[in-house]
């Protein structure tokens, strides 16, 4: 076949590809505005002390957002959601499930995760549900998540932290519906009958819950109308999100002006490896972002092990790993983790010097945090000539080409923290320099 018929023909396949994704695109948007108009009279019934909000729906990638009915100050409350419509652990046990959930947490232990899980499977399959028109609107499915695909779809991902993340939430995930399994669905089918407690719906729940759970007084909730506020472009620009749950109210303050019909957004403040696996995007400008680089504590040889082991868990306040393996978040504000660098200096040092309080060189510390550093780096294969391509021409569809948007973006920040690390090692050495003239 000549180049330009292998040209036209990627063309039409383009072109067909592009067809689709608008024929969806539409239906969705078609399915999504009735949904949308019950949803919002829903809440004008729920009466909410606060609410400078709509859900409407912002565009074909994002789907639905939030926009202002009203002028929003900053700093004020511009929500505020009553106790009667959020979505709390304690709703279980007035459905007909609470009596064996009880049971199987006296097993089992304490667990809010299932027991939000669980009574929104509960409410998702009852049609006069009070929350009907909230779980009508949520995601129907999770198609721009990594989770839950076929390793071959996460290539991109190769030789990355990410990846090795992903492999450990999926396989999480399926341990616990399988001990919910175990513990309740094939045992009582009745109660939990097959078509509404199976492994598509717990994946459908499970990814509700960590990506829109809002976390109050050290537990998850379900915020109707605040979970569905997106998060911003830019984190350098407004402050982190921030609820407070007081007088039996979920109140949100504005984080800058906001006019009639503007999209409100949030700061989720969270690293694009959180953004990426649970919400299905990432930013390019993410003052949060970080690469988590695993790195071995100690040396398996050292002479040494098992005096250092103790010695980091009580005097560091570290619980050490049992594999002796941690993730380290760096960036370029963090590009030396204080934590790191004293479980590097016990590394590199013997039990006589640990226990005389000898100082080591500062510079030999981070050589050797650097080293670790470059031992990731140097897994990377991502060419070069895509260091500075623009992320927007990317088609994020499609889960290849998002993995390696997603590469780039984390090598650009490794980028920044080896520039600090070798920025640091020249002023290091003028200084030493000038000193022994």
């Amino acid at each position: 076949m000549s180049i330009l018929r292998i040209i036209y023909a990627s063309f039409l396949l383009f072109a067909a590809a592009t067809a689709v994704l608008a024929s969806n695109a539409a239906e969705e948007r078609a399915r999504l505005t009735p949904l949308i108009e019950e949803f919002n009279d829903w809440v004008a019934r729920q009466n909410f002390p606060v609410n400078k909000l709509k859900v409407a729906y912002i565009d074909d990638n994002v789907r639905v957002g939030t926009i202002a009915t009203d002028d929003i100050r900053d700093k004020e409350v511009y929500l505020s959601v009553p106790w009667s419509v959020i979505i709390h652990d304690e709703l279980i046990f007035q459905t007909p499930l609470g009596p064996l959930v009880k049971e199987v947490e006296g097993r089992l232990g304490y667990d809010n995760f299932h027991r939000l899980l669980l009574f929104l499977l509960h409410e998702r399959s009852n049609p006069s549900s009070k929350w009907k028109p909230y779980i009508d609107l949520l995601p129907q499915h999770f198609s721009n998540l990594p989770l839950g695909r076929p390793i071959e779809d996460l290539a991109e991902l190769r030789e990355m932290s990410t990846l090795d993340a992903i492999l450990e939430t999926n396989k999480s995930m399926t341990m616990r519906f399988e001990m919910c399994n175990q513990s309740l669905f094939s045992k009582n089918p009745e109660l939990f009958p097959p078509s509404t407690y199976n492994w598509e719906s717990y994946f459908w729940a499970s990814n509700i819950l960590n990506s829109r759970a809002i976390w109050m007084n050290g537990k998850r909730h379900l915020v109707p109308l605040l979970d569905s506020i997106n998060c911003c472009g830019d984190t350098y620009k407004l402050r982190p999100h921030r609820t407070v749950l007081a007088n039996e109210q979920a109140v949100t303050r504005a984080n800058r002006f906001y006019r009639p019909d503007e999209q409100v957004l949030e700061n989720y403040a969270q690293t694009n490896e959180v953004y990426f696996m649970h919400h299905g995007f990432f930013l390019e400008k993410n003052f949060y972002d970080c690469v988590n680089i695993p790195i071995s504590i100690l040396r398996a040889d050292d002479p040494d092990l098992e005096f250092k082991k103790q010695y980091i868990q009580k005097n560091i306040g570290f619980a050490y790993p049992r594999n002796d393996i941690s993730k380290f978040c760096f960036n370029k504000e963090n590009w030396k983790p204080q934590v790191l660098l004293a479980l590097i200096k016990i590394r590199l040092q013997t039990r006589q010097e640990i226990e005389k309080g000898v100082e080591l060189d500062q510079r030999r510390v981070l050589e050797e945090v650097f080293n670790e550093v470059n031992q990731y780096w140097q897994k990377y294969e991502t060419a070069v000539h895509y260091d500075d391509h623009d992320l927007s021409t990317f088609n994020l569809n499609n889960i290849h080409q998002r993995c390696l948007a997603f590469r780039i973006t984390e090598r650009k920040v490794l980028l920044e923290v080896m520039s600090s690390f070798r920025t640091y090692f020249v002023d290091h050495d003028q200084i030493k320099r000038h000193s022994e003239l």
